[in-house]
């Protein structure tokens, strides 16, 4: 009996995704299945697909914060590279620069895995019935029922047990979706995730279950790079030529002015890394 309850709540559901497919896939591409990224603008969240679905990035609100990485990146790389690399190479060794590039392309390259990863959106309730299949494949992949619709097959109805509940499940009223134990739903990004960390501004995007690594990556990364950087920086303050004081009166004062911003970052930096290790 639960067999055939469970048949044709399955066949609701895709008739349903017919009509949703019809309202939010133009009709020269309905002869085809479509794709997540397809369909998001219209009944996905505020997330942004790049790549014809490749990519993922969070909202366009997060410029600010963004810029504030990349000017926090960029200014002390560029002093140490126009500036401290060229002696380090010629009269320390040439694995100092060697190594600080190194960790400036990595911190940039999981930077951008972390920007540009599903961080592990489990799709609503609209987008399941839109894209054919995508309802099995997300109740399999968050342990959770299928969901079960109204009589006009049209809105998902809550379904979840007392036993779910108690084991940490929880009905999602924003996305009409039952979320696994550890998942919570980011305002930001109006998504639910999968092992939800954070939305992280200064990444653009939500910090979960996919791309949690990268982001710890990230962060690891950019301490070592910090601490190349201001080793390197020591080292050619520390053996500058006393024949132009009002060139050093110059150097300390931009020293001074890159220098104590970021030692702050740093250590809000190490805070943070050792919280997430």
């Amino acid at each position: 009996m639960s067999q055939q309850v469970e048949l044709d709540d399955l066949e609701r559901l895709r008739a349903s995704v017919r009509e949703v497919r019809r309202e939010a896939v133009p009709l020269t591409n309905q002869t085809l299945p479509p794709h997540v990224y397809e369909v998001w603008p219209s009944l996905g969240g505020r997330n942004r697909f790049f790549c014809f679905g490749r990519c993922l990035a969070g909202p366009n609100m997060d410029y600010h914060f963004q810029f504030i990485t990349c000017c926090c990146l960029a200014v002390p790389c560029t002093f140490y590279a126009a500036l401290c690399a060229p002696y380090l190479w010629q009269r320390v060794s040439p694995l100092l620069p060697l190594f600080t590039a190194l960790m400036a392309l990595s911190t940039v390259a999981l930077l951008l895995f972390t920007a540009c990863t599903d961080p592990g959106i489990i799709p609503r309730s609209k987008l399941q019935m839109a894209v054919p299949e995508l309802a099995e494949v997300v109740a399999q992949a968050t342990g959770t029922p299928l969901m079960c619709l109204d009589a006009s097959g049209s809105q998902a109805l809550c379904n979840i047990t007392y036993e779910q509940e108690q084991l940490g499940y929880r009905w999602c009223t924003a996305c009409r979706i039952i979320r696994p134990p550890r998942a919570s739903h980011c305002r930001d990004c109006d998504n639910c995730v999968l092992r939800f960390d954070h939305h992280c501004p200064f990444v653009n995007n939500c910090v979960g279950q996919r791309n949690y690594i990268f982001f710890t990556g990230f962060l690891v990364s950019t301490g070592f790079l910090g601490v190349a950087v201001f080793s390197g920086i020591a080292l050619w303050y520390s053996h500058l030529n006393n024949e132009s004081p009002v060139a050093e009166d110059t150097l300390r004062i931009l020293l001074v002015v890159i220098g104590i911003p970021a030692m702050l970052l740093m250590l809000g930096l190490i805070v943070l890394t050792a919280f997430h290790a």
